[in-house]
């Protein structure tokens, strides 16, 4: 099996609403363990950041599938690269809410306390998708605090 990671970025759209963001996490989830695909979405209410990883043709179908979907659009692929071994392998699909505790974190690679994916590069998002795995539980039950300081 050769591993591929994706990562993308996008905006929310206007067909997007409360449900979805529910509807989308248990079709990933779903979808993502039966084909082997693993990681993390990033969501803030208005953008997406989302790391795929798993076999390069399964990734590829699920971008594919995702790049279609109506409720967002301006999706813009940041990396797609090759893997040695999965970051996420334990999480079919991880996923974070933007919250006080992530300020910081995005200060540190957006300039800003808000997440706005697209002010991402290559280099900085596979930096904060590390950083995001770090604190993946912290981060998820929105307690606590980063143990890095970003300045």
């Amino acid at each position: 099996m050769e591993l591929v990671k994706l990562i993308y970025v996008s905006t929310v759209s206007e067909a997007f609403t409360l449900s979805s963001f529910e509807e989308i996490m248990a079709s990933a989830q779903r979808h993502n363990k039966e084909n082997s695909i693993t990681g993390v979405l990033y969501f803030n209410h208005k953008y997406f950041m989302q790391y795929l990883e798993g076999d390069v043709s399964d990734v590829e179908s699920t971008y594919s599938r995702i790049v279609k979907d109506v409720r967002h659009y301006n999706v813009k692929l940041l990396d797609k690269s090759m893997l040695d071994s999965r970051q996420f392998g334990c999480w079919s699909m991880a996923y974070i809410l933007q919250s006080e505790i992530l300020k910081p974190l995005n200060l540190y690679f957006m300039d800003s306390p808000d997440f706005d994916p697209y002010r991402l590069n290559t280099q900085s998002a596979n930096e904060i998708i590390t950083e995001l795995k770090s604190y993946l539980p912290l981060a998820h039950l929105h307690s606590g605090g980063l143990s890095k300081v970003y300045r």
